[in-house]
This record gives structure tokens, sequence and C-alpha cells, in this order.
């Protein structure tokens, strides 16, 4: 592995280190080349430089540990895919701006462009100014580049808004599936099969789903409470 090589996989492994502790996970000093991850105390798997795993069947046979090995994996994606961009990307050039930001898209006077700090890159979106000497109208992001690229992707034009659904939206149709898939009306085995399909869709695409759902949950239990009559089945 060539020198330019090994600096770029440690800073691979250090923002995703960083990623992981933020969302809960332990993560140990790399050996052999690979960076061990623990969720709950116990290990979980070996994250590879290249943004895959390694792991053993007992580490996930555990409750949630598949789910938390799933949820692991899809960050050192995601960490591994921006950081290559990051890597290659030339330095954002517009006024007011330090040699930190680097240009990682820009399309339809629209630009996406990440900030490697202590704590992370950090993502943003602008907009060029008329002689696209500078940019203006910030949206910032911490480690959301999933949402940093969607942002760009509407500022540019390349998507229309109509066609996204936002988190809070995302959470009660998960909800309303669930409530169709444990109903006691019977639903076609297509029909399941397309709803069970969509919720676990809607499982990788929203990272907080869970503590959303307990929140809407705890929401309806209040509003249950302050009107007897009424029967509440929560999900």
């Amino acid at each position: 592995m060539s020198e330019i090589n090994i600096e770029s996989c440690d800073r691979y492994y250090k923002e995703l280190a960083i990623r992981l502790s933020g969302e809960g996970y332990g993560v140990e000093p790399m050996e052999d080349g690979l960076l061990p991850v623990r969720w709950l105390g116990e290990p979980l798997c070996r994250v590879t430089a290249g943004g895959g795993a390694q792991f053993r069947e007992a580490e996930l046979d555990r409750d949630g540990g598949r789910a938390a090995f799933d949820r692991a994996v899809d960050i050192a994606r995601e960490v591994r895919q921006y950081m290559d961009l990051m890597d290659a990307a030339p330095v954002l050039k517009a006024s007011g701006l330090d040699e930190h930001y680097k240009l990682l898209a820009d399309f339809g006077g629209a630009v996406l462009a990440g900030h490697p700090t202590s704590r992370g890159v950090k993502f943003v979106t602008w907009e060029w100014n008329f002689d696209r000497t500078g940019v203006w109208a910030g949206h910032y992001f911490e480690d959301e580049y999933t949402n940093a690229k969607r942002d760009f992707c509407m500022r540019a034009g390349l998507i229309d808004r109509d066609q996204l659904f936002s988190r809070d939206q995302l959470t009660e149709v998960y909800r309303s599936i669930h409530e169709t898939l444990d109903g006691e009306y019977a639903i076609t085995d297509e029909r399941r099969k397309l709803l069970e399909a969509a919720a676990e869709q809607i499982e990788r695409t929203v990272p907080d789903l869970e503590q959303r759902v307990n929140q809407s949950n705890q929401r309806e239990m209040a509003l249950s409470n302050s009107s007897p009559s009424q029967t509440q089945t929560m999900y």
C-alpha cells in the first residue's frame, strides 16, 4: 500500500470512528488493518478499508445484533463514498472561503461542499452568485451526507421536491404500514410483501426511526389519555 493510500485509509478510519461513536457504537484501535466495532459492549464486526465488514455469526446472533451490523455497514459504505470524494475533490474557490472546503458537486447554480473538522466532515450546500465568484444562502449539515445530497439535488433542480418525503412523513407511513400488516382484516400475499418491503426501505432510510416512532406513539398516547372514549393502537 502506498503512502498516499495509507494516509487515505487513516483518514477514512478516523472519520468512520467519529460517525460510529456518534450512533452509539464502540470503536477500538485498528487491528491487522481492520477497525473493530462493538455494540452494547460486545464485539460486533471488523470494518475493512473498502467499507465492508468481517464478522462471526455468533456476534450477530443476539438481540438487535443483525440490525446493528446492517446499520454499521451502511455507515461504513457511506463514509467510504464521501471520503473518496473528499480525497479527489478540488478546493471550492469562492470569495470568503478558506481552502478546507472541497467541491463535491456543482450543477445548475448549486454546489455541494465538504468541510473536514476535528468532529468529522461537515457538509453544506450553496448557490453561486451571479458571476460565480462567491456563494450564498448556505444550508449546513453536520454528518448528514444523505440529507446534504438530497438538498443539493433539489437546489440544483435534479429532483422535484414533491417527489420526496420528510422523515416525519416516512415515520407516519411506517406506522400506518404496520397498522395494516398487524390488523385483523385480510390482505393479499402480494400486498403484504409490498408493504413489508416498503417498511424495510423506510427502516434503511430513517436512521432514528425507532426514536421517531416512539415519539409519535407518545403523542397519541397523550391524546388518548385526554380522550378516554378513544381507543388507540400503538406501533
